[in-house]
């Protein structure tokens, strides 16, 4: 008879996105749960993870807790305690560990309920001291499951049919067998039930999604062993109850599940985290050093402390250091290297920095100049080492080099000393530019598409910093978008209340935009607010219309049409056929959207065609309440974001704002209040312009109201993860705008 201990940990990175989330509870979650139901003798240990359990709350997957919580009640699982954010406890200080383990404590408990009362703890990465040991031991934990290499330094001395027991600790000790676990369980176990000298005793301690995500159990090797009768499963406390009551007293080795005998004689226990001839993670460390000072030196108090805490706690989890190791690893045979994950870990650092309002210049500068050498190294070392084209020089892309340049310090303030026609630039030196991305694409050989956000420091401290924005796209110029900026700007929307960014330059090679920042929230804020100010709502609503109509006034007679192609809707990029190819690959179980969307999208095409009497404004061409922004504190009224300002019929503009206000709005305000505000919106652009809406400029209007809830529904339906819930309101909404001008 085989006794087989079989301990899972399931686990997803804070910042996983929620499209593998949503498969890896498809795929593996819910195939344990459904494989455990059905086979009530089956038992297993789990490690639920706290960073996994909010994840599950946010998909709305409640109902697989409640099949976890009858395993539970049922005694076919047990559930161990952890760190909640799976950071490396060795690595952290003690104040920490224990926030770690009571943040998981409690969000488990309130999923568990007063099932919830673990008598084990899972280390993370089975990375092992005797400092945390001691934590967990004044937590009341019984008892560890680490590898068996944390034994003696080296595989296959441990001997499971004995008790283990840290000396002057009182903690038990179980060890995972290695091999085994480095393998598919399962198959390994079937193997062993044919053979005449299997061991009695199998520990194996693996992650949860090893079944069905990360492996396809084709044989139903997993089943045949749960009901093989010579196969039988335990949990740990379980196991460690069958064993004699006399312990061997042992001394664990600092040690990970992956630490190896000559890591351990060398004294480098985490390497996979903490190698110390790998630059990124002695920088990582250097950060993260930094942001726990910060936040637990901070005396704020409040929703900024709260998010300081909270992008801190997410920080320390170990995946960004895991996955800049670049090492290859046996199983399954990957590399830990994603550049895009560690830089996730990087941001939640520098975001618990600056969510801190009192944190001192230098602290910050500190940390800014930091996080900005990580990004050069991680993207550097990438496209170094892992896509170098076929030419001789092995060379970077060209594409690649330029996307970088606008991510390298050095680089911008060469730029902006040689580009900036400001006083403020011209009498002083720059210090320090701190880079935030909004938006980084960077394909593999000739793609990229970055926004950013420079503040640029001067050594001159009584210099206040400046901040610049930058739209940059390898495939589509922003040399358009800079033209209308400085159109609008040397046509008076550069004072008085009404205003557009001011406009710095234009880099042709780099193909992006370079402009100051217009200071303040945008619209969509102000309506999400957990108690939006209405007369401050209001008041915008009506700014939103007298600048719109400022616009629309503006002569066009010997202007040049900034961005010729978002002139019509047949010509706006991307078109047509490329989201119809999208949907209809997407949502092929569901042919009925790309039938839709191209039956309204005819229908907008045709009588825009129809409408069209020849009269052109300059319109800002993506007008909703994310692009618009207000400074309170100096009552200025911004637009922002011209990559589609164009030659066009104003209504378009109209259409955008009117049918985006509504939506964006329909959860946070009663109906007769978004009315209130749509109407605030068209008297006040009718009044400044003096304007009556004719017959035709009425049907315009609701064809771009469709227009723009068809863009929206486009938008929901080719996105990761895809929305179709949202997207069917929009095109009904769609449909009903074109029938108020009888068109369908």
């Amino acid at each position: 008879m085989i006794n087989w201990i079989n301990f899972l940990h399931i686990y997803q990175p804070p910042y996983q996105e929620k499209e593998v989330i949503l498969r890896v509870v498809k795929e593996s979650y819910w195939n344990l749960v459904n494989i455990l139901k059905n086979r009530p003798q089956a038992k297993l240990t789990l490690n639920f993870s706290g960073c996994l359990l909010e994840h599950i709350y946010n998909i709305g997957e409640e109902r697989m807790i409640d099949e976890f919580k009858t395993l539970l009640s049922n005694g076919q699982i047990e559930l161990t305690g952890t760190a909640r954010y799976h950071p490396i406890l060795p690595l952290l200080p003690a104040k920490e560990i224990k926030r770690q383990i009571i943040l998981n404590d409690n969000i488990l408990k309130q999923a568990f309920g007063d099932s919830w009362h673990p008598d084990g703890f899972f280390l993370p990465e089975m990375a092992y001291s005797l400092g945390v040991a001691k934590i967990l031991k004044k937590l009341n934990y019984k008892w560890i499951i680490i590898d068996e290499i944390a034994y003696k330094g080296k595989l296959g001395l441990v001997d499971y049919n004995k008790k283990y027991q840290i000396e002057g600790l009182g903690l038990k000790v179980v060890f995972r067998n290695r091999a085994l676990s480095k393998t598919f369980v399962p198959d390994t176990v079937l193997d062993l039930t044919k053979k005449s000298n299997a061991p009695t005793i199998l520990i194996s301690a693996t992650d949860g999604e090893m079944y069905g995500h990360h492996h396809q159990d084709n044989k139903n090797s997993f089943l045949q062993v749960l009901e093989n009768p010579d196969v039988k499963t335990m949990t740990v406390s379980e196991y460690l109850n069958s064993l004699p009551l006399q312990p061997e007293l042992i001394n664990p080795l600092a040690s990970s599940w992956e630490s190896s005998p000559t890591e351990l004689r060398n004294k480098v226990p985490y390497l996979l985290w903490q190698d110390p001839k790998n630059k990124i993670h002695q920088n990582l460390w250097k950060l993260r050093k930094i942001a726990i000072k910060a936040v637990n030196g901070s005396k704020e108090q409040g929703v900024n402390y709260e998010w300081a805490r909270h992008h801190l706690d997410r920080g320390l989890s170990s995946c960004a250091w895991w996955w800049a190791a670049d090492r290859k690893l046996d199983i399954f045979n990957f590399i830990t290297w994603n550049p895009d994950a560690i830089e996730k870990g990087i941001k939640e650092l520098i975001s618990s920095i600056r969510s801190l309002q009192h944190v001192s210049k230098r602290t910050k500068l500190k940390a800014e100049k930091i996080y900005h050498l990580l990004i050069k190294e991680i993207w550097k070392k990438h496209w170094q080492k892992y896509h170098k084209t076929k030419s001789p020089e092995q060379k970077m892309p060209l594409e690649i080099k330029r996307a970088l340049s606008l991510l390298n310090q050095n680089f911008l303030i060469k730029l902006f000393k040689e580009k900036i026609d400001l006083e403020v630039f011209k009498k002083n030196e720059i210090d320090y530019i701190a880079i935030k991305t909004f938006k980084k694409k960077i394909g593999k050989l000739d793609f990229y598409h970055i926004v950013a956000k420079y503040v640029v420091y001067f050594k001159n401290q009584k210099q206040k910093p400046i901040s610049i924005f930058c739209n940059a796209n390898s495939k589509e110029s922003r040399l358009g978008a800079y033209l209308a900026l400085k159109y609008l700007w040397e046509k008076n929307f550069s004072d008085n209340i009404l205003r557009c960014p001011r406009p710095l330059f234009y880099q042709k090679q780099l193909k992006a935009t370079f402009y100051l920042e217009a200071t303040g929230k945008n619209l969509y804020q102000y309506l999400i607010d957990p108690h939006p100010d209405y007369d401050k709502i209001k008041k915008i609503v009506h700014l939103a219309g007298q600048w719109l109509a400022k616009l629309h006034n503006l002569p066009v007679k010997g202007v040049k049409n900034f961005n010729p192609m978002h002139s019509k809707v047949s010509t706006i990029i991307p078109g047509a056929k490329h989201f119809l190819k999208i949907i209809e690959n997407k949502h092929s179980d569901y042919p009925a959207y790309h039938d839709q969307i191209k039956e309204l999208y005819d229908k907008i095409y045709h009588l825009e065609n129809q409408l069209n009497d020849g009269k052109k404004y300059i319109i800002h061409g993506d007008f909703h309440p994310e692009n618009i922004v207000f400074n309170e504190r100096k009552g200025i009224f911004y637009a922002i974001d011209y990559t589609d300002c164009c030659l066009a019929h104003f209504t378009r503009d109209l259409g955008s704002f009117y049918q985006q206000l509504a939506y964006m709005a329909r959860k946070k305000l009663p109906k007769n209040k978004i009315n209130e505000l749509q109407k605030i919106f068209i008297n006040s652009y009718i009044l400044k312009r003096k304007l009556k809406l004719s017959a035709k400029d009425r049907k315009k209007f609701n064809l771009y109201k469709s227009w723009s809830a068809l863009r929206s529904a486009v938008y929901f339906l080719t996105i990761v993860p895809f929305d179709r819930t949202r997207a069917d309101l929009l095109l009904t909404e769609s449909r009903e705008y074109l029938k108020k001008i009888r068109c369908l």
